[in-house]
């Protein structure tokens, strides 16, 4: 097949969509279109002549300057609870997304001080157990004192709306967790106009198991390949990479970075989409490339800005589509100019402990308010059971729309191979979620252009 019979595409946009499940900014995935770049203006005037202008960008390089603990309490909590109690300025009915995290439950917990009415919450279970946070929500909403409105999601749900939900893809999109999001914020537009979220923490104060699998290595990234091979396998037979982990194996911290943000691997890509072996990602997508740091705290600092300008605007991207499709306004605390500041001049570790007590100065914000709200729980991300949902009650759906035979030669796949994709995920050989929702949303946003 030719690749892609409509030339109308940047190709190297689409296989960076394929590889990051979104398409970040300033890139656009039809030619001649971009992005606006976070913090940036543009402005035109009635000839259509525009300028753009930067007013704000996360620094490359941050010192810290707060290495005291209980300074530090202090200045996060005056920080966010200023944010949230403007972000609740509103003439509409306002509400909170609550999950079992840290993130939601202390936005929740300050919205509340700040409200003299019912504060509605509004929460996502599933029917696997792995996956659902509706319990500890329920716990937290109780103790907060919120009037929680709880819905539990199952394939049927999904089955429903996913006609109407593939409409809010505005452009492909394929974090899976847009569709409980999608969900939700239809059930909060039943009651609210605005609700606030917990995102953004997460990127500002450590808060992902990416941060600590990658440092862990930090102590041997820079030995040569053969060395760190050996150590590698010594720490796997006698600790279980207990010390470091297969990201050490990378040439640079960033390359071990990129490849965890990675869902849709570039050897699948290739036998899927064969055309694109010839084509490279963009090579100004360099968030990942960072400079070899000096020390751990500029490593933290790398890694902290590469999050922020990749999952951060994929998650803020899913979090916009689903609420506005519903006209429902988001609002986001943690990302206020003012917090996101006074964030940045904390010392790393005061947050970045290990990896099983990240967030601590929120942690301790959160207890210090209510000390039964001592959160220990593991987060379990807000997600859905989609590998077994695809296996069941939305194969014969996801099979027809990735078998449709216009769409294939369109974006010039090999049938063969992705017929091989369903059938092996169908029967339990392979987990290939993550290629066929990438795919999926690919073909829908075409569909409904």
């Amino acid at each position: 097949h030719p690749l892609i019979q409509d030339e109308s595409y940047n190709l190297d946009v689409l296989k960076l969509y394929l590889a990051h499940q979104f398409i970040p900014s300033h890139f656009g995935l039809l030619k001649n279109t971009h992005q606006i770049l976070p913090g940036e203006m543009i402005t035109f005037d009635l000839n259509g002549c525009f300028d753009k202008y930067r007013f704000w960008k996360l620094p490359v390089k941050i010192e810290p300057e707060i290495f005291d603990e209980n300074i530090a309490i202090d200045k996060i909590q005056s920080s966010i609870s200023n944010s949230v109690k403007m972000q609740m300025v509103s003439d509409v009915p306002l509400g909170v997304f609550l999950s079992s995290g840290i993130d939601s439950t202390l936005i929740s917990l300050l919205a509340k001080e700040n409200s003299k009415n019912i504060l509605n919450a509004f929460t996502i279970g599933s029917d696997s157990i792995k996956h659902d946070e509706s319990f500890d929500a329920k716990i937290y909403a109780d103790l907060i004192g919120l009037n929680q409105n709880l819905r539990q999601m199952n394939s049927s749900i999904v089955e429903n709306l996913l006609d109407d939900f593939c409409k809010s893809i505005t452009e492909p999109f394929a974090d899976f967790s847009l569709i409980p999001t999608y969900y939700i914020s239809s059930v909060a537009k039943e009651h609210v106009t605005v609700a606030l979220s917990g995102d953004g923490a997460d990127e500002l104060f450590f808060g992902y198991e990416r941060f600590f699998s990658i440092f862990k290595n930090y102590n041997v990234q820079s030995l040569p390949y053969i060395l760190k091979y050996f150590i590698y396998g010594f720490d796997k037979l006698f600790w279980g990479n207990k010390h470091i982990n297969s990201n050490s194996l990378f040439s640079t911290q960033g390359d071990a970075h990129l490849h965890l943000q990675q869902r849709f691997h570039f050897d699948l890509m290739h036998k899927i989409f064969p055309n694109l072996k010839e084509t490279f990602i963009p090579e100004n997508f360099d968030i990942y490339d960072y400079e070899k740091p000096k020390n751990k705290n500029e490593l933290l600092q790398f890694m902290r800005r590469a999050e922020f300008y990749g999952m951060m605007q994929k998650t803020l991207r899913k979090v916009d589509m689903a609420s506005m499709h519903h006209s429902l306004e988001g609002r986001v605390p943690f990302l206020n100019k003012d917090f996101i500041e006074t964030a940045l001049t904390i010392d790393p570790f005061l947050n970045f402990k290990n990896n099983s007590t990240n967030k601590n100065i929120l942690r301790k914000i959160i207890y210090k308010k209510n000390k039964k709200l001592n959160l220990k729980n593991k987060k379990k991300g807000f997600s859905v059971p989609l590998s077994r949902w695809l296996r069941q009650d939305l194969n014969k759906h996801f099979s027809d729309i990735l078998m449709d035979h216009s769409l294939i030669n369109h974006f010039g796949i090999d049938r063969k191979i992705i017929e091989k994709l369903i059938f092996d995920h169908s029967n339990g050989k392979r987990d290939n979620k993550w290629p066929m929702f990438t795919i999926y949303s690919l073909f829908n946003w075409k569909q409904n252009l």
